[in-house]
């Protein structure tokens, strides 16, 4: 018991007698300590123009920022000889995030009798750029608020951080082709860049294609009450 401090707030939880176990309310008291405060902000601006009746072209670029600040502190305290903290510490963690992304295509789409083509062809091109801070300090003289910022210790100084940065550049198209409503082709290809790709093979194509069969609108099915819509796909 002369381990304890009552002028020190985190010393006034007795232990849990005659065992290893921490005092949890004692614990949720300490980490109420730790506080993280940040601001985010999105912003998505588009534009389309007709460039004819078949065909239109649309631009949209969007940010996302994030700043945010962790505040930790340690105090020092003794409950018993398991849980107990010697030297009371602050750290500081600054977490920075910029995003972007920026998308152009065209689009056309026409109709002749019952033939209905709509083709798509664009570029689309992002970044996401994450940023780590940190740094910590021991030893302030006491528990008192004016002690916990980083100046006020006085051993076992540290700081660490690092940046990391994601990108990708992508061309695309696609190509829709309907006969009468009734049978459907769709192919799809892309040509991707990414810093997540291995080294020498940082661009890849990937393509698709699929086709589609809208049996409920054959003659042969239009007796059928029970069936109101009926398609097979395949890709």
């Amino acid at each position: 018991m002369d381990r304890y401090e009552l002028t020190n707030p985190w010393s006034r939880y007795a232990g849990v007698l005659y065992s290893n176990k921490p005092n949890t309310v004692a614990q949720t008291d300490r980490r109420a300590e730790n506080v993280w405060t940040g601001i985010q902000t999105k912003s998505n601006v588009a534009g389309e123009i007709k460039l004819f009746p078949f065909l239109t072209f649309k631009s949209t670029i969007a940010v996302d920022l994030i700043r945010g600040l962790s505040s930790s502190f340690d105090p020092s305290y003794y409950l018993d000889g398991d849980e107990y903290n010697t030297y009371t510490k602050v750290s500081r963690t600054s977490y920075n995030t910029d995003y972007w992304v920026f998308d152009n295509y065209f689009t056309y789409n026409q109709k002749f009798d019952k033939h209905t083509v709509n083709a798509m062809v664009g570029t689309s091109a992002e970044k996401k750029r994450y940023e780590e801070i940190s740094a910590s300090k021991e030893g302030m003289v006491n528990n008192d608020p004016s002690q916990r910022i980083l100046n006020a210790g006085t051993i076992n100084p540290a700081a660490s951080g690092y940046i990391t940065t994601q990108t990708l550049n992508s061309y695309f198209g696609r190509l829709f082709y309907s006969y009468n409503d009734r049978y459907m082709v769709t192919g799809n290809i892309r040509y991707d860049g990414s810093s997540a790709f291995a080294k020498g093979n940082k661009w890849g194509v990937f393509p698709s294609v699929s086709a589609g069969w809208n049996f409920s609108e054959e003659k042969f099915l239009h007796t059928i009450d029970w069936l109101s819509q009926g398609k097979l796909r395949i890709g």
